[in-house]
């Protein structure tokens, strides 16, 4: 059994989902202070 092919306007539609959760958790980064600013700095020892 083969997989049909995704619909073309599906695909535009994931896609375009994709970015508009990208650029929300982007925009959420930069207005939201880190409450751990310290774990990023933070290297094994």
């Amino acid at each position: 059994m083969t997989t049909p092919e995704p619909d073309e306007r599906q695909l535009e539609r994931t896609q375009q989902l994709i970015d508009e959760a990208e650029a929300a958790a982007r925009d959420l980064r930069e207005k939201t202070p880190d409450p751990f600013p310290e774990s990023e700095q933070a290297q094994p020892s």
